[in-house]
């Protein structure tokens, strides 16, 4: 296995030299990402923020979206990234239960036409659907290097029926290179299914860093009219029963004051705002707790923050852990995929079980009246995130990828 990040302690190094990276010509290689849209979502999210700042004199990213191409499409294709969407999508949608199948079968011919037509160099797969779907049409492209990246642990495998759990086993097996964004999501690939250890690579998110004055975020504060004497705990994450919203709420009402804030971002992605909301009530959190649903201003709000959340009971390696601790934040995190790679336990915050509202509000109580503990853990969460986690390593972690794909020609 390779990790492709210059800052991790087990680096084991590409060592390419500088005459064999100008040895893959002049030709920019045409990289394909495959995903079912670009809306709102920790990986849609990542794909925006990856694709524009790959090396354009090397490579040239363009996305197929199988379902349509969702409200991040705009940002990237203003950047140049073309976003391309099956053909029959916008006269069927409205009836998209009724025309499913045919959905499918659109999707499926429109991904054959862009691979005739475009010859990408690398098709690179994200999430499951889009890899079950078309990882099998994508061998048909011989030319073609495949790569999987695996952004979760494999517990949704669970609901799917055997055989297509022996598909994508069978999938694995044919691919150039199966990525994993934690060392937990690749030991799971290596020992669960399989993938060889030359196939496998660890290439951690990265985030940019901006900086935030002490004016800004009184700013914040008070556009969210937050009083000046409450410390603020965030939690960013869609609204889906696995991200722990139940937990937090729980462990909320075990706090013995109510001098915190608590702002609860994402979009109602399950329908539970309403079961959330009466939980809140039977805790009488109704003067702490606000839902701020999506928002684009997520950076502002780390950054008026004072302790930062993530309580999933599955997860890969977390976007919103990487934010938090880019504003100076404490997190308290729970023990799943990555969290703990990112957050290191009485360091740069607390890592606590999941599926554990006891645990959680402990943790969340030593944070609360600890001002020394959290001020400190926060400045080691920035300086960990800077050199660790940051959009420069994580953008050269891809383009080494793929250098390496093309010397093994």
């Amino acid at each position: 296995m390779i990790i492709f990040n210059k800052n991790a302690a087990s680096v084991n190094p590409l060592n390419y030299a500088d005459n064999e990276v100008k040895d893959l010509g002049n030709e920019v290689k045409k990289l394909c990402f495959v995903i079912g849209s670009l809306e709102r979502g920790g990986t849609e999210t990542h794909l925006k923020r990856v694709l524009p700042l790959l090396d354009r004199r090397r490579f040239k990213p363009s996305i197929f979206c199988f379902v349509r191409k969702g409200e991040l499409a705009s940002a990237l294709e203003e950047k140049g990234v073309k976003v391309f969407e099956p053909v029959l999508f916008s006269s069927l949608t409205k009836h998209s239960a009724l025309f499913k199948p045919l959905l499918l079968v659109a999707s499926i011919f429109s991904f054959i036409s862009y691979l005739l037509r475009n010859k990408p160099d690398v098709v690179h797969f994200f999430l499951p659907a889009s890899y079950l779907l078309l990882g099998p049409i994508s061998l048909l492209h011989k030319k073609s290097k495949k790569l999987m990246s695996r952004r979760s642990l494999n517990v949704y495998q669970q609901k799917y029926p055997a055989f297509i759990r022996g598909i994508e086993l069978w999938l694995h097996q044919r691919m150039h290179g199966v990525i994993g964004n934690s060392q937990q999501v690749v030991n799971e690939l290596k020992a669960d299914e399989g993938v060889p250890t030359n196939k496998l690579h660890l290439i951690y998110n990265g985030i940019t860093v901006r900086e935030s004055s002490l004016s800004q975020r009184e700013q914040i504060r008070v556009s969210l009219n937050i009083p000046p004497d409450r410390l603020v705990m965030t939690i960013v994450a869609n609204l889906i029963p696995y991200k722990g919203h139940l937990d937090l709420l729980n462990a909320c009402g075990q706090l013995p004051t109510r001098d915190w804030i608590l702002l609860i971002v994402g979009h109602d992605s399950s329908s539970i705002q309403g079961e959330l909301e009466h939980l809140v009530e039977q805790n009488n959190l109704q003067d702490c707790v606000h839902f701020l649903g999506v928002r684009n201003d997520v950076t502002d709000i780390w950054a008026s923050s004072d302790i930062g959340l993530l309580v999933s009971h599955e997860e890969g390696f977390s976007n919103a852990v990487l934010e938090g601790m880019a504003a100076n934040l404490p997190m308290i995190v729970t023990s799943v995929g990555g969290n703990a790679e990112a957050v290191l336990d009485g360091e740069t915050g607390l890592v606590v079980p999941p599926h554990s509202p006891e645990d959680l509000a402990n943790a969340m109580k030593k944070l609360l009246k600890d001002n020394v503990l959290r001020h400190s853990m926060g400045k080691r969460a920035g300086q960990r995130v800077r050199q660790c986690f940051s959009m420069e390593s994580c953008i050269e972690g891809y383009e080494a990828l793929y250098n390496q794909l093309f010397l093994e020609n």
